[in-house]
C-alpha cells in the first residue's frame, strides 16, 4: 500500500536523491565560472545545500511539481468466471475452491509487492556499501598500527606548536607507520594522527610544521566525524553515480579550504613552501579518491590542480565575497533544495451527497495521516476501507465495522492516478478528494448501508428503493456472512445471484447458505460491473440491486430480486 512505511521511505529517498543530484550539477557549474580568487573556503561552502537535501526528513514545499518516480499500473486480477461473474478472495483470505486460483495484488513478486523488492533491494546495497567500507578502514587502520615505529620527540613538539597555532587544545595521538603513503588524521572520537615513516627526517622543518597544521585543521573542524556521516549518506544513494562524484569534489574542496586556513597567517614564503610540501607528497594517479574514515592532505591526490592554483591566488577573503557566499547558498537551496511534492488541493465541499446514516459516520471518522504517490482509486479505497475499520476499533463504536466502499467503474476504463497527502482528515474528505482528482462522485448506496465511488452519471441517477421490508433470520445470517473480495465484470442479475448463494454456503458454519432468488419479471436487466472488498452478502446484495436498478425483499426464506415498483 501506498501509506506503508517503505513506500514513503523510498519515496522520500529517491526525491532527496533527485535533488541532491540537480544541487551538485548547479554547484560544480557555479564553481566553473566563478573566477579563480572566489575563496576556497566559500567554495566548499557550497555544498552544505547539497548535504542538507540528502538529511532532512522533509524537503521545503514548491510550487512546481515533478510528479512521481514510478508508477506502477495496477494488474489485473484474475479470477474465476462464471460466464461474467470474476471472484475474488473470500473472507478467510483463501482462494475460492470452486475454480483457478486467485491471483495476488498489483505489482507482486512472489508474494512481495514492488515496494517491498525495491526495499529488500535498497537495504542490501546500503548493507553492503557500508559493510565493505567499515572493514577497509578496519583493515587498514590494524595494519597501520601493527607496522607502526617510534616517533621522534622533535616531530611530537611540532605536532604540539601546530595545535597551538591552529587553537586545537587536544593533542591528538601520533602514528608513525609504513602502511601511511601521506599525512592523514582518522577517529571520529579520539583522533590520530597518521605519519609516513621518514616523515620527519625527509620534509624541511617549514613544510613540515605547514603540513601539521593542515591536519590540525582537520581535527578541529572535526572532519573526521563529518567523513563517518558522508559516508553514510553515499551509502543510502549507493545507487546514485552523481551522489558518489559530488562527495569526491567535496572532499577535493574541503582540502582546499583547509589549504586557505594554512595559508591564512603566512607570508608569501611559507606559500612556496607549502605548495612544494603538496607536489612532494603528491600520490600516484590510481590511489583511491574516496576512503572512508581518513582525512588526508592529499585527499587520494583528487584537485591538485585547483589547489595548487588556489595557492597562487590566495588573499585574505573580502567582506564582499562572504555576502557573494552566503547569496550563493541560498541561490544553490531555493533552487535544488526543495521538494517537487505540493500540497493536496483543498478538499471540496460535499457533492450532494444525502446525509444519511453512512455519510454521517464517513464524516465522524478521522484518520490521521493519508498518503498516496501515483494510485489507483480501487488501492486507495481498499487502504480507506482498512483504515476506517481501525478507527471505528478505537473509537469503541457500537458496529466497529467501518465505512463499505463500493466501485463503480467499468473494467476497460483506466482512471487517472491519484497523489494526495492529508493529515487529520474525514474518511469522506479522503474519499472526495481522491474521487474529484479521477473525475468521479462520492455518494452513498440506496440503502444507505455504503458510499459509491463512480462516474457521475452512476452516482446521479436516483436509486431504485427497494430492502427487506423487515429483518429476518435471512437478513441476520446474509449480514453475518463476510466476503473478502468480489468482483463482478458485466455480469448479470442471475449469474450474480448464482455466486453469492453458493459462496453463503461455504462460508455459513452450518453449510446452508442463504437462498437468492431471481424473480422471472427481472429478465437480463443491467449487467453489473463492480468491486469491492470485506462486505456482507446483505450489502452486497444491495449493492447489485442498487446498479441493476431492481429491488431486493427479504421474503424470510430468502433475498429475492424483483422489479422495481413503478413511481406514480
Amino acid at each position: 500500500m501506498n501509506d506503508s512505511p517503505v513506500f514513503g521511505f523510498l519515496s522520500w529517498l529517491l526525491t532527496a536523491s533527485l535533488h541532491a543530484t540537480l544541487a551538485a550539477l548547479v554547484i560544480v557549474v557555479i564553481q566553473r565560472a566563478l573566477p579563480q580568487r572566489f575563496p576556497a573556503w566559500w567554495r566548499f561552502a557550497l555544498w552544505l545545500p547539497f548535504v542538507l537535501i540528502l538529511l532532512l526528513p522533509a524537503l521545503p514545499q514548491n510550487p512546481v511539481r515533478a510528479g512521481p518516480f514510478w508508477r506502477v499500473a495496477p494488474a489485473e486480477t484474475p479470477g474465476i468466471d462464471f460466464g461474467g461473474v470474476v471472484a475474488g478472495e473470500g473472507s478467510s483470505g483463501d482462494p475460492i475452491k470452486a475454480g483457478l486460483p486467485v491471483a495476488g495484488g498489483t505489482g507482486s513478486l512472489a508474494g512481495m509487492n514492488l515496494h517491498q523488492v525495491a526495499g529488500w533491494m535498497w537495504l542490501g546495497g546500503f548493507a553492503g556499501v557500508t559493510g565493505m567500507g567499515l572493514v577497509a578502514y578496519l583493515r587498514q587502520l590494524r595494519w597501520i598500527r601493527q607496522s607502526a615505529e617510534a616517533v621522534p620527540l622533535e616531530l611530537l613538539e611540532e605536532v604540539g606548536k601546530a595545535c597551538k597555532l591552529t587553537g586545537l587544545q587536544r593533542v591528538p595521538e601520533v602514528v608513525c607507520s609504513p602502511a601511511v603513503r601521506s599525512p592523514a588524521v582518522t577517529g571520529p572520537w579520539r583522533p590520530v594522527l597518521l605519519l609516513p615513516v621518514g616523515f620527519w627526517e625527509q620534509t624541511p622543518v617549514r613544510e613540515a610544521g605547514l603540513i601539521l597544521q593542515h591536519e590540525m585543521l582537520h581535527l578541529k573542524h572535526r572532519d573526521t566525524a563529518w567523513d563517518v556521516l558522508f559516508w553514510m549518506l553515499n551509502a543510502a544513494h549507493w545507487f546514485n553515480p552523481v551522489i558518489w562524484f559530488a562527495f569526491v569534489r567535496l572532499r577535493a574542496d574541503r582540502e582546499a579550504a583547509r589549504d586557505a586556513g594554512v595559508l591564512a597567517e603566512a607570508g608569501v614564503e611559507d606559500r612556496a613552501a607549502y605548495g612544494a610540501a603538496l607536489l612532494r607528497l603528491q600520490l600516484p594517479p590510481r590511489t583511491a579518491l574516496f576512503q572512508a574514515g581518513f582525512a588526508g592532505l592529499m585527499n587520494g591526490g583528487a584537485g591538485m590542480k585547483r589547489r595548487l592554483a588556489g595557492l597562487a591566488h590566495h588573499r585574505r577573503i573580502p567582506r564582499g565575497w562572504h555576502a557573494a557566499g552566503v547569496g550563493l547558498v541560498i541561490l544553490i537551496q531555493l533552487t535544488a533544495g526543495v521538494s517537487a511534492q505540493t500540497k493536496p488541493p483543498a478538499v471540496s465541499p460535499p457533492v450532494a451527497a444525502a446525509e444519511t446514516a453512512i455519510v454521517t459516520k464517513a464524516k465522524s471518522l478521522k484518520i490521521e495521516r493519508m498518503m498516496f504517490e501515483g494510485a489507483s482509486i480501487q488501492e486507495v479505497m481498499d487502504y480507506v476501507r482498512m483504515k476506517s475499520i481501525e478507527v471505528d476499533k478505537a473509537e469503541q463504536n457500537r458496529d466497529k465495522k467501518g465505512v463499505d466502499l463500493i466501485l463503480h467503474q467499468s473494467p476497460k476504463s483506466r482512471a487517472p492516478w491519484v497523489t494526495l497527502d492529508l493529515k487529520n482528515t474525514t474518511v469522506f474528505a479522503v474519499l472526495e478528494e481522491a474521487a474529484r482528482q479521477v473525475g468521479f462522485k462520492v455518494g452513498p448506496n440506496a440503502e444507505g448501508t455504503a458510499l459509491v465511488v463512480g462516474a457521475p452519471e452512476a452516482i446521479a441517477v436516483p436509486p431504485p428503493a427497494g430492502q427487506p421490508a423487515a429483518e429476518t433470520a435471512v437478513s441476520r445470517l446474509a449480514s453475518s456472512l463476510i466476503l473478502g473480495r468480489v468482483q463482478f465484470r458485466d455480469a448479470t442479475v442471475k449469474q450474480v445471484a448464482a455466486y453469492m448463494e453458493r459462496q453463503s454456503q461455504r462460508l455459513d458454519p452450518a453449510g446452508q447458505g442463504v437462498k437468492i432468488q431471481v424473480d422471472p419479471a427481472v429478465g437480463e436487466g443491467k449487467r453489473v460491473t463492480l468491486e469491492l472488498r470485506d462486505i456482507s452478502l446483505v450489502n452486497l446484495a444491495k449493492s447489485v440491486a442498487d446498479m441493476a436498478g431492481v429491488a431486493l425483499v427479504d421474503d424470510g426464506t430468502a433475498l429475492v430480486f424483483r422489479p422495481a415498483p413503478t413511481r406514480k
